[in-house]
């Protein structure tokens, strides 16, 4: 398609010709790069970039924190709610949808703004210290404030497992509500972070993250026979400190992202799409 199939080399774009919309989705051929055939190993490249830890941390993290955050309370608030607050399908929906629409929002509010905020901070400081420096900009910066979702998302969680069944209902929503505040620091930070390290390659780190989203189902198997086994704070509280452990990787990006990134290199392919 015409937004995928697109090249940056500067012969392609010379001679490339304006096409009408129409054109570019139904003449297939027009919308080839020059010289670039659909291989089977084009399908696995995005799988490939799991090699750099710069790809490999976010992923990893990210996967547990949007099947401890999302999908979680999506597959067992209903079950939660109907034993413990006797709530039918409507209400139990609008708890759910309510609680995470408001930590969404109120977190892609700051997270973006705060993200821009210390990658210009970090850089400005950069400049004052070393004017001569031109890589004052590092993506590792954005790693900063990543940090508050490793306090959100199990401080949400936590609270949810410690109110449950025992206070109004409404009490635990605070919970999903924090939980996800931090959920959108996390996607805000680590999307933007891939990007910054290999730019020609975000539409494979984005399709990376999709992917850490299907793997999510797994906590069906497990969430409520765990928590049945013992209880629902315990079992919160475990899920939490997994999901704060899981930090600790992109801590080492902080501290060796860069290190890592130079030693390793780019990705050889692709370069030019």
């Amino acid at each position: 398609m015409p937004e995928t199939l697109f090249s940056h080399d500067p012969t392609f774009l010379a001679n490339r010709h304006e096409r009408t919309y129409m054109q570019m989705l139904f003449n297939f051929r027009g919308n080839m790069i020059p010289g670039h055939r659909l291989r089977p190993s084009d399908f696995l490249q995005s799988i490939t970039l799991l090699r750099y830890p710069s790809i490999l941390f976010p992923f990893w993290y990210y996967t547990w924190s949007w099947t401890f955050i999302n999908v979680m309370p999506a597959i067992s608030l209903a079950s939660i709610y109907t034993h413990f607050y006797s709530l039918q399908p409507g209400p139990i929906g609008a708890c759910l949808g309510t609680s995470l629409t408001i930590g969404s929002i109120l977190g892609e509010f700051f997270a973006g703004r705060a993200s821009d905020h210390v990658m210009f901070h970090m850089s400005q400081r950069n400049r004052n210290r070393n004017p001569n420096n031109k890589n004052d900009r590092k993506p590792e910066y954005r790693l900063y404030l990543c940090t508050l979702s490793a306090i959100f998302m199990p401080l949400g969680l936590i609270i949810f497992g410690a109110t449950v069944g025992k206070y109004n209902f409404y009490v635990p929503l605070v919970g999903l509500g924090v939980g996800v505040f931090g959920l959108q620091i996390a996607s805000t930070t680590l999307y933007a972070y891939t990007s910054d390290c290999y730019k020609p390659q975000t539409p494979e780190s984005g399709t990376v993250f999709n992917l850490s989203r299907g793997l999510s189902f797994v906590v069906g198997y497990f969430a409520l026979p765990f928590a049945s086994e013992v209880g629902y704070f315990w079992a919160w509280f475990t899920f939490a400190a997994v999901l704060f452990s899981f930090f600790l990787p992109i801590v080492a990006l902080m501290v060796w992202g860069e290190k890592w990134r130079k030693k390793l290199g780019e990705p050889s392919w692709n370069r030019d799409l």
